[in-house]
C-alpha cells in the first residue's frame, strides 16, 4: 500500500509518505517487507524531483549504519543506498563505519556491507578503507596464518 502511494499520489502527499518513511527508517528498513518500501523510496528519490530528500535518508542511514549492517534486513537497505546513491552522496554513510570495518567484515550480514564500500567509495576514501583494515591486528593475524 505504501509503495503504491509513493508512485501514484500527489507530489505533495508523496512528500509526507517519504517524510513518514524516513521518520521511521531504522524500524522499517529492519523488517522483511519495510525492506521493500525502503527500495522503492531509495529508488524513488533518486529522482531530481525528489531529491531534496536524499540528504535526510543519508543522515539517517549514517547515524544507524552499524545497527542496519548487522540486521537480517536492514544491510540489504545500506547496500542498496552504496549502489543506487552516487559514492559522493554515500560519504557520510560509509565514514560512519569507518573504526569498525574489521569487526563489520566478520559479522555475516554487515561483511556485505563492507565489501559495498569498498566497491562504492572514491579513491580518497578507499584508501583510508584499506589503511584501517591494514592497520588492524586482527587483520594481520589472520593474513600471517595463511
Amino acid at each position: 500500500m505504501i509503495q503504491r502511494a509513493l508512485v501514484n499520489f500527489r507530489k505533495t502527499n508523496q512528500e509526507i509518505v517519504i517524510g513518514e518513511l524516513i521518520d521511521s527508517f531504522v524500524t522499517t528498513s529492519n523488517n522483511a517487507h519495510g525492506l521493500c518500501v525502503i527500495k522503492k523510496l531509495l529508488a524513488f528519490c533518486v529522482q531530481p524531483k525528489f531529491d531534496k530528500f536524499q540528504y535526510g535518508i543519508i543522515e539517517r542511514m549514517a547515524a544507524h549504519s552499524i545497527e542496519l549492517s548487522q540486521s537480517p534486513y536492514g544491510n540489504y537497505a545500506v547496500q542498496i543506498l552504496l549502489e543506487t546513491y552516487p559514492p559522493e552522496h554515500c560519504i557520510e554513510v560509509i565514514e560512519s563505519l569507518c573504526g569498525k570495518l574489521v569487526q563489520l567484515s566478520m559479522i555475516k550480514y554487515s561483511s556485505n556491507v563492507v565489501e559495498r564500500c569498498f566497491e562504492r567509495s572514491l579513491p580518497p576514501t578507499k584508501v583510508r578503507l584499506y589503511a584501517e583494515l591494514m592497520e588492524n591486528d586482527n587483520v594481520s593475524g589472520i593474513y600471517k596464518k595463511r
